[in-house]
């Protein structure tokens, strides 16, 4: 995630359609797109409320914690284990 307009376009364009269309998780990933996450939160773009709960964010430091937490997805809890 470069962090360019382009990133912002389509941070924001999962932000709506996560909180306001369909629940899907939106997953941010290292220093770029969390520092634009604590932005919005912070000037009030993305605020939490007791009717659209931010829940469906989840913060990932770092890539190697985004690359675990893909792999868990794909594999299921049990890393694929029967």
């Amino acid at each position: 995630m470069g962090g360019g307009v382009g990133t912002l376009h389509e941070l924001t364009a999962a932000l709506y359609y996560a909180g306001n269309i369909r629940p899907v998780p939106v997953w941010l990933a290292g220093p770029t797109a969390l520092n634009l996450l604590s932005f919005l939160k912070q000037e009030g773009w993305l605020f939490e409320t007791p009717t659209r709960p931010l829940g469906f964010i989840t913060e990932i430091a770092t890539t190697t914690d985004f690359a675990d937490a893909l792999t868990r997805l794909l594999t299921g809890p049990s890393g694929g284990q029967a």
